[in-house]
């Protein structure tokens, strides 16, 4: 379930190596944060984010590992990411060019 290794600079933050090994990533720093710690307890021996031993070498999870995080932390949204329905009934796939799901704006 893990995609890479990356060795931590001397002086870099868990946000700025993130930034570096996940450009772009659509979820909430918290959440990622929480995914490397979790994933490299050895890396982060008090458990905080903010503490890092520089020169280890971190595994960054691959984007299986943070899809099965995030459904273990939220088990509503299984239909959601599975193009499954949603809590009110309705299917949540739809076609983009699908027109009556689109917010209309006076």
């Amino acid at each position: 379930m893990v995609s890479s290794t990356v060795t931590v600079q001397r002086g870099e933050t868990l946000d700025r190596l993130i930034r570096r090994t996940l450009p772009n990533m659509p979820l909430h720093p918290d959440f990622l944060r929480k995914a490397f710690v979790s994933l490299n307890p050895q890396v982060f021996p008090t458990g905080s984010p903010n503490q890092m031993r520089a020169g280890a070498n971190l595994q960054v999870p691959s984007m299986a590992a943070l899809r099965q995080m995030m459904l273990s932390q939220n088990p509503e949204l299984s239909a959601l990411l599975q193009g499954g329905e949603g809590p009110t009934g309705h299917s949540v796939t739809t076609h983009p060019s699908d027109q009556r799901h689109w917010v209309r704006f006076p």
